[in-house]
């Protein structure tokens, strides 16, 4: 019974650790996704929306090589890296997809500043990313 409970408490903790990092490395490609938006929407001058989704495909990568090298480092990797990358960007085309809709109505129809529509969408959709990555990018083998 005791090995059981050791066993469990092993694995709670892997998964605090995980999730840990999960939320810095999110912070990171928030940080870089949000600078890259203002700067294409304020000095490139594009339209706030395909500056979002400019800035988020750089986001996913960012997100993608330290997650993939760091996050879920402990994890076997069957799958090799192309496969996790596609993986990867299915779920966050999911995510980003939600991201402009919300960016749009927030910014559009509650006049919330585009920057600020931004960083509550990403909020929004951040739980999804991680529990879909842990589940099947970077799943057990």
């Amino acid at each position: 019974m005791e090995k059981l409970r050791q066993k469990i408490l092993l694995k709670v903790d892997l998964h605090k650790a995980t999730f840990v990092k999960f939320i810095i490395i999110g912070i990171s490609a928030t940080i870089l996704t949000v600078l890259f938006t203002y700067i294409l929407t304020e000095y490139a001058k594009l339209y706030y929306l395909l500056a979002a989704i400019i800035s988020t495909q750089s986001g996913i990568v960012w997100n993608f090589l330290w997650h993939d090298n760091w996050t879920w480092k402990n994890r076997k990797k069957s799958a090799s890296v192309f496969k996790r990358f596609l993986s990867f960007e299915a779920i966050y085309v999911v995510s980003q997809a939600a991201n402009v809709f919300l960016l749009f109505v927030f910014t559009e129809y509650f006049k919330i500043h585009y920057i600020l529509s931004l960083l509550t969408a990403i909020g929004i959709t951040f739980l999804y990313n991680y529990v879909m990555n842990h589940k099947f990018t970077f799943k057990e083998q």
